[in-house]
């Protein structure tokens, strides 16, 4: 299990550099995070706000000033009886 883990981050962390080729070749900006951002907000389109708030508590891994991030998690915390959220699904993806 600690092997499947250990290539699972080594994978994530070498994806930044494996796929900026793909985007013009310039190395981007909080790539990685980038994706977070991008994940959590199709997750919250479709209404999948358990995984949106996981994708936002990865993003602030990366990037835990990030001002816009805050302010959705501090959304999410106020309307989360709403959202159907408790407490523990304030974590970050596996």
């Amino acid at each position: 299990l600690a092997e499947h883990y250990s290539q699972a981050l080594a994978c994530k962390v070498s994806c930044e550099a494996r796929l900026v080729p793909l985007s013009g070749g310039e190395p981007q900006a909080k790539f990685v995070a980038t994706m977070y951002h991008y994940l959590q907000f199709c997750y919250y389109k479709l209404g999948e706000f358990k995984q949106a708030v996981r994708a936002l508590e990865s993003y602030s891994l990366f990037d835990p000033e990030d001002e816009v991030i805050k302010q959705n998690l501090v959304y999410h915390k106020v309307n989360k009886d709403a959202e159907g959220l408790t407490s523990a699904d304030f974590e970050p993806r596996p």
